[in-house]
């Protein structure tokens, strides 16, 4: 999969900024990114770093007031070749690139932007809410992180004067700016903002449920599930004589009969299957470790 991110680099932008966009996408590859989701975030830098050479900026000199400047350029972008997207999306992979520049002591962060004045209240308590009482990921809270402060800029860090309208309208006005996909992760994380703020007694009970659901109708005509000799039949299209074969046919034993998601087998590693035992060990949306017994099928090579 790394070449196919070095490939991707190479479309995007060549000179003197390509070493940059390079070593961000082994980072990328290192921390286990979904390709596209890492696509995204290389245009994104690539995006940045386009702007910034146009403005005579180097990487070295980016800081957090030059990516909240891409931010609104962004809502007027033109450029060539990286088209009229949501411009949340380019901004949340800039920021990703940014944070990478200064774990790789490219930039560094001054005292004075190691905690900024613009950073919200409210935002600390709800991450550490977030992963304490849900689990929830750094790749997670960065993704909500990103709504939430949306949220707080329009609508106002004073939890006791929210309203139901505001929240509304808030969702609504989103979706039309973010698209289908990131308006439901908009509706999800302003959801969990409410609760955490409800659980601590900073605004009325009952107002999470004034966040509107965003419908998805898409590819509504599919089944929900597969019926057992659908399951069968696909299992047995998988080529036990090849490895990829093999791989595929283990992938959907795994999601049939241990019920496991998507997500909980990109992160299997070796080391959490005890095939002796007969135990699996799953890290699921709670990021708490579950052993599943593994079915002699499984151990036999059934």
């Amino acid at each position: 999969m790394l070449r196919h991110f070095f490939a991707y680099v190479r479309k995007l932008l060549d000179g003197p900024a390509r070493p940059y966009l390079e070593a961000f996408a082994k980072e990328l590859y290192r921390t286990s990114y979904a390709r596209i989701t890492a696509c995204r975030h290389l245009r994104a830098a690539a995006h940045l770093m386009h702007w910034a050479r146009r403005k005579g900026l180097s990487p070295t000199s980016f800081n957090d007031r030059w990516v909240e400047s891409f931010r609104h350029y962004l809502t007027q972008c033109h450029c060539l070749g990286y088209g009229r997207r949501s411009h949340a999306e380019p901004w949340n992979g800039a920021r990703q690139f940014l944070a990478y520049l200064r774990r790789a002591g490219v930039v560094r962060a001054s005292a004075a932007e190691g905690r900024s004045p613009r950073v919200p209240v409210l935002l600390d308590p709800f991450s550490q809410w977030m992963r304490e009482q849900r689990g929830a990921s750094p790749r997670t809270l960065d993704t909500y992180s990103f709504f939430i402060r949306d949220f707080l800029r329009t609508v106002g860090q004073q939890p006791r004067r929210y309203k139901a309208h505001r929240l509304r309208q808030f969702a609504l006005e989103g979706s039309r700016r973010w698209g289908r996909a990131r308006a439901r992760n908009a509706v999800t994380a302003l959801r969990m903002f409410i609760r955490f703020l409800i659980a601590e007694g900073k605004c009325s009970v009952g107002l999470d449920a004034c966040v509107p659901t965003m419908a998805n109708w898409r590819l509504s005509a599919l089944p929900r599930y597969l019926q057992p000799e659908q399951v069968e039949q696909i299992v047995a299209a998988c080529d036990s004589h090849t490895k990829v074969g093999v791989r595929d046919r283990a992938i959907v034993l795994m999601l049939a009969r241990l019920g496991l998601r998507a997500g909980d087998l990109v992160l299997l590693r070796l080391g959490d299957i005890g095939w002796k035992e007969g135990w699996i060990s799953v890290t699921g949306k709670g990021r708490r470790p579950t052993r599943l017994p593994l079915s002699i099928g499984f151990r036999s090579g059934e």
